[in-house]
């Protein structure tokens, strides 16, 4: 059995994940803390915004909700990136990444 959530109105699990997906969502500190809530061999899958689209579009608003290149990979410490790319997409500059916390 699964359970489906939010990570702002619950930042912690009680018990391992095996999945945590996002988009378009940045809590850094969050991120950082998410490979100790996984299972061995969990996935995070997600997307967000980089400081080229807020450059280009003035959007987010805050550097807080964007990433800086190459930082994504630097939150997840300690899980094997098994896919990661920073690239333009219908407009929008995004990194996206998918990374497994090893088994």
């Amino acid at each position: 059995m699964g359970a489906v959530g939010s990570v702002r109105r619950a930042p912690s699990f009680e018990e391992p994940v095996d999945l945590v997906c996002f988009a378009r969502f940045l809590d850094r500190n969050l991120l950082r803390s998410l490979p100790q809530s996984l299972k061995m061999g969990a996935s995070v899958v997600g997307e967000t915004f980089t400081t080229l689209h807020r450059e280009r579009h003035g959007k987010p608003s805050s550097d807080r909700y964007v990433l800086e290149l190459g930082e994504l990979p630097q939150l997840l410490e300690g899980m094997d990136v098994v896919e990661f790319e920073e690239t333009w997409v219908d407009g929008r500059h995004t990194a996206r990444i998918w990374a497994r916390k090893p088994a």
